[in-house]
């Protein structure tokens, strides 16, 4: 902790002339009268044991959790991916959607088009024994064909097994390439094809995109409809769930 403050020291001084250190005065009295930082000070002065006497924070990370952490980051690419897709003005929802116009009095701010918005989350579901892989797309506009149709083409188009992201079934050695990496120890790649393929089988993807309908220029008068759709394994088809409601200011 000593070594940071003496850090954070020498970058609060690095732009000053080392040879005109003289103190300076504050503009403001209520700015003079704050204690001066001292040399070598600790400022964490209240002590705590909670988190070192914690298990729960103390306990090693497994496997599965290095297995979560490739997927998340495969996750980012694709979400990434998709931001540029959909910029580009070539994608699924540029088709499919109409663009999302601002009310009037924002458009001077941030501009006449909301671009959309995409957010993933991976997470290992304890009760169900699946890791879940969610995207979620906000700020499309009017939707110009069904929406559960549209939901279907971009999660198996753009999401299951797109850039990065491993499908629901072992092919080949894509998931030894894809997810193994550290955790590869020497042989064969065949001797961990058991453990990944129970991971390839319990994988579940879901997408969710939020339609938002503005019915004023004036007022934030919107209708907002969500669809869902999710495929819990490669044997599974795809299912949906939908919400909406409106929105009156």
């Amino acid at each position: 902790m000593k070594k940071f403050f003496t850090i954070l020291t020498f970058f609060l001084f690095i732009s000053l002339n080392a040879h005109s250190l003289e103190k300076a005065i504050f503009p403001f009295t209520i700015d003079e009268q704050v204690q001066d930082y001292k040399e070598d000070e600790n400022i964490i002065s209240i002590e705590s044991k909670e988190l070192n006497s914690d298990k729960y924070w103390n306990t090693p990370l497994t496997r599965l959790d290095y297995i979560l952490f490739q997927l998340k980051k495969a996750a980012d690419k694709n979400q990434n991916k998709l931001i540029k897709v959909y910029s580009d003005g070539s994608s699924l929802l540029r088709s499919n959607f109409e663009r999302y116009e601002n009310l009037k009095k924002s458009q001077e701010f941030f501009g006449k088009y909301k671009e959309p918005q995409v957010k993933n989350n991976i997470f290992f579901d304890e009760k169900k024994g699946k890791i879940v892989v969610m995207f979620q797309i906000d700020d499309v506009g009017k939707p110009k064909k069904p929406m559960k149709e549209i939901c279907a083409k971009i999660l198996d188009l753009n999401i299951i097994g797109s850039w990065g992201m491993p499908d629901q079934k072992m092919s080949g050695y894509l998931y030894h390439n894809t997810l193994l990496n550290e955790l590869f120890r020497g042989g064969d790649f065949d001797d961990y094809t058991e453990h990944l393929q129970k991971i390839a089988d319990n994988i579940a993807y879901a997408l969710s995109i939020t339609s938002t309908i503005s019915n004023s220029l004036e007022k934030r008068d919107e209708d907002v409809l969500s669809m869902t759709c999710f495929k819990l394994s490669n044997n599974n088809e795809i299912d949906y769930r939908k919400r909406s409601y409106k929105f009156k200011e």
